[in-house]
């Protein structure tokens, strides 16, 4: 792949680097890296990544996607941080909590992982080998499962007291956002063997820039301080948790039962 010999991808590539160094900047100048440093370390590994990406891509394009899939675990790794920071603003403080909201977090979550696992196992994809095919069906799940997480925050934020001008939110919103896209992509791309850089792939790079700009609007506007939810409110969310978890669950069982 000639990275110059494609303006559009180039020009994507470089506008990504440049809003990734630009929120990277407000985190610095605002010192939010203090109260998210999960955030703030999955924003610097990115920066870094399509720098180097970049640099790979121009002088030694034939190892790109050698360089990506190496550089995914270590990704994933700060991912995981990242949820968990977003879950320990969403549910603070714990005392509050009914006892069975986090469970049912937990389980709705699982279930969607379920289902995405038994998705990519009964449409594995083709790919030049089974190590690309269980790959690429590997990043199918953690897609799915990561969209799911981030739509939960985003959908069930208020009743936690989350506004949406909170950073929270816009953390979350703006994964989401990457992520609804981001799930077409992976899925297309692992089900029919697409290249990683087709017209489908640039989506995907387009919804990554908007969520960078999602998370330069909202760490450049004054956050909206939090407002405690209600006993009311907490057991609202655990019943609609409960019974998303319930028909999720329902979901995977049936596509199990469902002849090949």
């Amino acid at each position: 792949m000639n990275l110059y010999s494609r303006p559009l991808l180039l020009g994507i590539w470089v506008a990504i680097i440049i809003a990734l160094g630009y929120v990277w900047a407000i985190l610095i100048e605002r010192k939010a890296y203090r109260e998210y440093p999960a955030f703030s370390a999955i924003v610097t590994f990115e920066v870094v990544r399509h720098l180097v990406g970049f640099h790979v891509a121009t002088y030694h394009a034939h190892q790109l996607q050698i360089f990506f899939w190496a550089t995914y675990p270590p990704e994933l790794v700060i991912l995981v941080a990242l949820v968990l920071e977003v879950f320990h603003v969403l549910f603070h403080p714990f005392s509050t909590l009914p006892k069975q909201t986090i469970p049912h977090f937990l389980q709705a979550i699982i279930a969607v992982a379920l289902v995405a696992v038994t998705f990519a196992v009964r449409f594995p994809g083709a790919q030049a080998t089974a190590w690309m095919t269980f790959a690429r069906a590997m990043d199918q799940v953690v897609s799915w499962v990561l969209c799911g997480v981030f739509g939960f925050i985003v959908i069930f934020a208020k009743y936690f007291g989350i506004p949406w001008r909170h950073r929270v939110y816009g953390i979350a919103a703006g994964f989401l956002l990457y992520l609804c896209v981001d799930v077409t992509v992976t899925t297309m791309i692992a089900q029919y063997r697409l290249p990683p850089y087709s017209p489908i792939g640039l989506l995907d790079m387009l919804a990554y820039l908007l969520a960078c700009l999602v998370w330069a609007y909202y760490f450049t506007k004054p956050e909206e301080p939090r407002v405690v939810p209600n006993l009311e409110q907490i057991e609202r969310i655990r019943a609609l948790v409960g019974s998303h978890a319930i028909a999720i669950d329902r979901v995977r069982h049936h596509g199990r039962k469902c002849p090949d």
